[in-house]
């Protein structure tokens, strides 16, 4: 059994699983302690073993998200696979399982037959659109969603041609898995008061909607209308472009506005309107004025020199660099954001570490990702079926 660390050690997780929100949950439990035991289907096991660059048969996603976990391979298409399934849910804390709504319940390992069996478990259903509804039987990837949320549509907002865009990476299957590890939790306070478990039931399309609507709703908030409107902070935000780069500048308070443009020598920065903000609203073809100037004094500025002179000026600013610019920073590797290590498959592997830090209860980086049923047997002999291994794999229950 791996040897586990955190907040959460002690708590026992079941993943059902596969490609990347459902894995992604337990991985960001097991980076806090918990014991994963990952079930996979026989042949290619989770999905997300295919997804993305690969190296000696892993890809680097399928680390990302199933680090820290145990896999077994069983056929819960027999009926000796349900039985061996139940046993290892019947000490478990937490089942995590996005089938697709009405699988489990064919199965027999929906939250209903099992709670019988563990009536402190935690289970929590995960799907693209919900448990009802006219799309319930719908498949929903992260960018089929990222279209139906409006995401895509937010994002032809910043194009200048106004095509719509997906957001380059897997966002909606992210911030679903980390609502989800959150609603774990919350449900593991609740059951230390009441004793028993619960059914959470989450999806992409609520998780990607709510996240969505906070600040990128300003026209559908209000629902009578009536309203001043104005844009989302985001979405004022611009990049701006230097003699070799770009850098996002955000001057927020006054003394930032005023260093902006006097760090740059900007003619006309004295001028006591750009001191307040009721000075630069009352001005605004001075505003105009001073920004025209200054994006053509940029141009012609190497992005480092201008960065140090905005950080001398304590404007806030950041250089646009890549994730291998990224992962070479100064305080990228002072504070340990990424770390490296040997990994059995995919050789020297540089990896994020758990964003949350514990003081008391701290957590050690968790094992590498298992190959496929890498740790059947270990399970099955803690189980008590030391004995039955080699008939089980004889039937194909087990791999």
């Amino acid at each position: 059994m791996h040897s586990t660390s955190g907040p959460l050690k002690g708590i026992k997780i079941i993943d059902l699983s596969t490609v990347v929100a459902g894995p992604l949950v337990s991985k960001l439990l097991a980076d806090q302690g918990a014991q994963v035991i990952k079930v996979e289907s026989p042949g290619l096991g989770d999905l997300g073993r295919t997804l993305g660059s690969v190296k000696n048969g892993m890809t680097a996603i399928f680390h990302m998200t199933n680090r820290g976990k145990r896999s077994i391979v069983i056929d819960l298409k027999q009926n000796t696979g349900i039985e061996l399934l139940k046993k290892l849910i019947a000490d478990a804390d937490i089942v995590v399982q996005n089938f697709r709504p009405g699988v489990v319940a064919r199965l027999g390992i929906d939250y209903a037959s099992l709670k019988s069996i563990n009536d402190r478990l935690i289970y929590i259903s995960m799907s693209g659109f919900g448990q009802t509804g006219p799309m319930v039987n719908r498949a929903a990837y992260d960018h089929v969603v990222q279209a139906f949320t409006g995401y895509v549509a937010e994002q032809a907002k910043k194009n200048d041609d106004g095509k719509p865009t997906l957001v380059g990476n897997v966002i909606i299957d992210k911030l679903t898995a980390m609502d989800a590890a959150q609603a774990v939790t919350a449900a593991l306070y609740e059951r230390s008061v009441s004793g028993t478990g619960q059914h959470i039931t989450l999806s992409m399309l609520d998780s990607a909607t709510a996240f969505l609507w906070l600040d990128g709703a300003a026209e559908e908030a209000f629902v009578d209308g009536d309203y001043d409107f104005m844009p989302a902070p985001s979405a004022r935000c611009e990049l701006t472009e230097f003699k070799d780069g770009w850098a996002s500048i955000s001057p927020v308070t006054d003394q930032a506005y005023i260093a902006l443009y006097t760090s740059f020598n900007i003619e006309g920065c004295d001028d006591e309107r750009l001191k307040t903000r009721a000075g630069r609203s009352s001005a605004p073809e001075l505003m105009a004025d001073l920004l025209r100037k200054l994006k053509i004094k940029l141009a012609e500025v190497e992005v480092d020199k201008a960065i140090s002179l905005l950080e001398a000026g304590d404007v806030p600013c950041a250089k646009v660099m890549s994730l291998k610019e990224l992962s070479q920073h100064p305080q990228i590797k002072v504070c340990e954001t990424l770390l490296e290590r040997e990994h059995p498959v995919l050789g020297r592997i540089r990896e994020a570490r758990a964003p949350a830090q514990f003081e008391k209860t701290p957590a050690a980086l968790p094992e590498p990702a298992p190959t496929l049923g890498q740790h059947t047997d270990e399970i099955l002999t803690e189980l008590g079926y030391s004995a039955e291994i080699d008939k089980l794999r004889s039937k194909g229950v087990v791999y």
